[in-house]
């Protein structure tokens, strides 16, 4: 079963076939900059090291900040 990943702004959520991926390298398999987004999952933060495994779900949001 594969990834799903929903990034915030996007219509369609987006597929990835990976059966254990890391954050930092699905959002890499996604053309994402680790220093601009934000992964979760189940309600909770993962940082670039954590896994996401066959029938995962993930939101991935864009940081931003302002003055």
């Amino acid at each position: 079963m594969p990834v799903k990943v929903t990034v915030t702004g996007e219509k369609e959520p987006r597929i990835i076939e990976a059966s254990r991926i890391r954050v930092k390298d699905l959002l890499a398999k996604l053309g994402l900059n680790p220093t601009e987004y934000v992964v979760l999952k189940d309600g909770e933060i993962l940082v670039e090291d954590d896994e996401v495994v066959d029938g995962d779900a993930v939101t991935v949001f864009t940081v931003k900040s302002g003055g």
